[in-house]
């Protein structure tokens, strides 16, 4: 089994079809069929299917591929840590960070990256936080910065250090009505249209389970997508309701809180970490960006204890 077999392994894994993952290796589909059967001699076993709609991962391949992601970003690390012993002061830095993280905390610390160590490149990735996690295990990241919700029996693959606080503000624009409300009651806003995040349904459950812990319907008017764009398109211009963070609400100055009824479990709040593989030493790049992720964060929230 050989480094470049498993990059064209993955190229295919990923596209399940050879003809784009041939494009993108830069080889001809015969040479990456060749590649992928002397892996799979190697390791006899069939890794895919080659069906009528493209190549389809047998079991083996599910289970290689998670390796695969693993071993590459190992192998990626080391070529890194070399090239920062031999002085080469530059590398690549991949961060995962929660979508409400891009808008103050990330900025802040690249700022401070670009001026202590100029010759890094940075890659962040902007997502859910549980699927950054996931994809942090699987070795896609360096490390990631958000607030998974379940952090009592965290991963023993993890290493968490909390960074900042957050909770989840129900959000209007500045010129809808309730902005000017001193409070607002549960059944009112039952009654407005609501803009929820497609990708993470955990938000829609929270919003109904408000509503009816109160006896109240949930909301019918709801516009789901995975554009924060859209969402605070409709927000802004459209009288939608949001349930924004309060850390995404800070960068927003079109943006205000809707001043709900006092104890609404609207107003959750949340733990942000700075995640990290327990197994694995972060490479200079990435620890000098976490370091200056924990200054912006110390300087904004405070010294927060461990968890």
């Amino acid at each position: 089994m050989e480094i470049r077999q498993l990059r064209h392994f993955l190229a295919v894994y990923e596209r399940r079809h050879y003809g784009r993952a041939a494009a993108h290796v830069g080889l001809s589909q015969s040479a990456l069929t060749k590649s992928i059967a002397k892996l799979e001699s190697s390791l006899q076993a069939k890794l895919f299917e080659r069906g009528r709609y493209g190549a389809v991962p047998t079991p083996f391949g599910d289970s290689l591929a998670h390796r695969a992601k693993i071993i590459l970003a190992e192998e990626r690390l080391a070529a890194s840590e070399i090239n920062d012993l031999k002085g080469a002061g530059r590398g690549t830095v991949y961060l995962g960070m929660a979508f409400s993280c891009a808008h103050r905390i990330v900025p802040r610390a690249l700022l401070r990256l670009e001026k202590s160590h100029p010759g890094i490149s940075v890659i962040a990735v902007a997502g859910v936080s549980r699927d950054l996690v996931e994809r942090l295990l699987q070795g896609e990241f360096d490390f990631v910065l958000g607030a998974p919700p379940d952090m009592t029996e965290p991963d023993p693959e993890l290493r968490a250090e909390c960074v900042f606080r957050d909770r989840d503000l129900v959000v209007c624009g500045r010129n809808h009505p309730f902005a000017r409300r001193t409070d607002v009651s549960l059944a009112e806003l039952a009654e407005q249209p609501w803009a929820v995040p497609h990708r993470y349904p955990e938000m829609l459950r929270h919003i109904r389970k408000v509503f009816m812990g109160e006896g109240i319907a949930p909301p019918e008017a709801l516009v789901r997508t995975d554009s924060l764009a859209l969402m605070l398109a409709l927000v802004l211009d459209g009288n939608h309701l949001a349930l924004f963070s309060e850390e995404f609400l800070a960068v927003q100055a079109d943006l205000a809180a809707v001043r709900e009824l006092r104890g609404s479990s609207f107003r959750r709040p949340r733990t942000g970490y700075l995640l990290m593989r327990r197994r694995t030493r972060l490479q200079p790049a990435a620890a000098a960006l976490a370091d200056h992720v924990r200054a912006v964060c110390k300087e904004l929230y405070g010294a927060l204890p461990a968890p």
